[in-house]
């Protein structure tokens, strides 16, 4: 084939991605990964400007939120996590459950011990129950649950042995490589192809990468 082919594809180099490629490596460290980072190992102004937008509604800047280099959001990360409310998951079609247990293994990576969130949340209805204020207000707010891990972790490169990575000849990372389409086959069960530009033009050739798996860890 004229294009490079990989058992899987991973587009973003940011903590999801990185965390998805080093245990993929430790169940198989010989199928063949290719990372797509549309940013460099350190930000880069001119890449930012692809998080800037024009809609019907206005102009909209995600720059401050996202962070296109390697390491991707934990660049800018201050230590809290936010838990997700079910609700949030009423148009998807997974159950809040059923994610349980890799959020928990996400907190573990972190260095926050295991919690039971379903145990913190009783207690705090109780706390807002036993609250005259929150008495007043409990049919228009609900407690959440936060926490914070007791040291922020950038992710990068060391996290996949850095001079590992360099050797290696199954991982291949392309940097400035922004994904802006990825075809699907003729029935749409799989991907056809990815394509890729040069963030920075420098390039102005379109590439295009195949695999047999392809994992959006965009953020």
């Amino acid at each position: 084939s004229q294009y490079p082919e990989y058992d899987v594809i991973v587009v973003g180099a940011g903590a999801s991605g990185i965390v998805a490629i080093k245990r993929m490596l430790e169940h198989n460290p010989k199928q063949k990964i290719c990372i797509l980072e549309s940013g460099s190992l350190e930000a880069n102004p001119k890449i930012d400007q692809l998080d800037l937008f024009e809609s019907q509604q206005g102009a909209f800047n995600l720059s401050q939120s996202r962070a296109r280099y390697v390491g991707g959001k934990s660049n800018l990360w201050d230590g809290r996590l936010i838990n997700l409310e079910p609700e949030e998951l009423d148009n998807w079609p997974i159950k809040r459950t059923v994610l349980d247990e890799y959020i928990n293994q996400a907190l573990e990576v972190l260095g926050v011990p295991k919690k039971d969130i379903k145990n913190i949340l009783a207690k705090a209805n109780k706390v807002m129950t036993n609250d005259a204020l929150g008495r007043l207000l409990s049919h228009q707010l609900m407690p959440s649950v936060a926490f914070f891990a007791p040291l922020t972790k950038v992710f990068g490169l060391h996290d996949l042995d850095e001079w590992q990575l360099r050797a290696s000849k199954n991982i291949d990372l392309y940097l400035h490589a922004n994904v802006e389409t990825i075809s699907l086959n003729d029935d749409a069960s799989s991907v056809a192809k990815v394509n890729v530009h040069d963030t920075l033009r420098k390039f102005e050739k379109l590439q295009i990468f195949k695999a047999k798996k392809v994992l959006l860890a965009t953020g």
